[in-house]
């Protein structure tokens, strides 16, 4: 079996997502940890996607920045999964 430059291309930029997914899941995750519970509740009570850092309380803009930027880079991860994923099935490599 022979791949494709494209293949190989498609595989290592599919590792890249998912290591970008990965890496901004556990910077979100060291940023929750500083949290205390209180906050921790206001920040979950308060979310809204994509809203800016600047409309949290001062002290959940550090927390708030972090974590947007992870659920955002998240979710654009799995979008870019999911094609590739109808890519090898519809198409092939």
């Amino acid at each position: 079996m022979v791949l494709s430059f494209n293949a190989i291309i498609l595989a290592l930029l599919t590792l890249y997502v998912i290591w970008m997914a990965w890496s901004e899941h556990q910077k979100e995750t060291a940023s929750t940890a500083t949290l205390t519970p209180d906050q921790r509740k206001r920040f979950d009570a308060a979310y809204v996607f994509a809203q800016p850092a600047s409309e949290y309380d001062a002290d959940l803009q550090p927390h708030a920045a972090i974590a947007q930027r992870a659920r955002i880079r998240k979710a654009i991860a799995i979008v870019l999964l999911i094609a590739v994923a109808f890519l090898i099935l519809y198409r092939g490599l």
